[in-house]
């Protein structure tokens, strides 16, 4: 009998354990529960506008997502899990599209998130992780968390895989630009045109931020050294969703 309580009551601590390490690191930091094609629209990997959950980690280590579920309803924390193999680095963001597309590129939730309002909940094993309670919501206008991954959810346009701090103003992510060659094995070059950009990020299948790098200069051509990605798809997003070229890596 003692034998058995023992093991009951490590168990227990490896929960809790295991729990512990996303509380106050693994936040829900950004979402748009009406995210369309009109202005200031984000637009999915390829070429949607499904709604989007923004996770940040405000912690020192990545975190590895595996066994995170993220639901819609407080009372069904299970709904839909993480899948394995999805990591946030230190300080980084991920994008979770609630549009009920699991096949499409990125990482889609097996359901929709609701204009009229509902819950959007992080759990693990049973423990709530994160969650909000939100009412209607606006087209193209997120609830996002100031100061960035730690404040209380405010209203404001949107700003994925960015700091909520960073931007009061965005463009709609409706300009494609054309990288060259595609796919590449090490340098990938982009016709930028009239257009100037502040920032790119590069982010992966997983919807996460693999390298990114502040623009300066006015510059109208951008060739990126991407022998260092693993083999396989990316999306180029600059300034947070302005425009976005897409490239395999092979």
């Amino acid at each position: 009998m003692k034998k058995l309580l023992l093991s009951v009551c490590v168990l227990s601590f490896l929960t809790v354990t295991a729990s512990a390490q996303f509380i106050g690191n693994l936040v829900i930091n950004e979402f748009v529960a009406s995210n369309t094609d009109s202005t200031g629209g984000f637009q999915e990997p390829d070429g949607g506008f499904g709604d989007y959950v923004e996770l940040y980690n405000n912690g020192n280590v990545d975190l590895d997502l595996e066994g995170i579920n993220f639901s819609d309803d407080l009372t069904e924390l299970d709904k839909w899990a993480i899948p394995a193999g999805v990591t946030i680095e230190a300080g980084g963001y991920l994008i979770i599209w609630a549009d009920n597309d699991p096949d499409q590129t990125g990482i889609h939730a097996t359901f929709n998130l609701s204009r009229g309002g509902e819950d959007v909940v992080l759990s693990q094993n049973g423990d709530i992780i994160d969650a909000y309670t939100y009412g209607p919501q606006e087209t193209n206008v997120a609830e996002a968390r100031v100061p960035n991954g730690t404040g209380d959810f405010v209203k404001q346009t949107p700003t994925p895989l960015a700091n909520n701090q960073s931007s009061s103003t965005r463009e709609p992510a409706t300009l494609r630009l054309n990288a060259f060659p595609n796919p590449t094995a090490d340098v990938l070059n982009i016709d930028l045109g009239t257009e100037r950009f502040n920032r790119y990020d590069v982010v992966n299948l997983a919807g996460a931020v693999v390298m990114s790098s502040e623009l300066t200069g006015g510059v109208d051509k951008l060739s990126l050294n991407v022998s260092s990605l693993a083999h396989g798809q990316y999306q180029l997003i600059f300034d947070g969703g302005k425009a976005a070229a897409s490239f395999t890596r092979q």
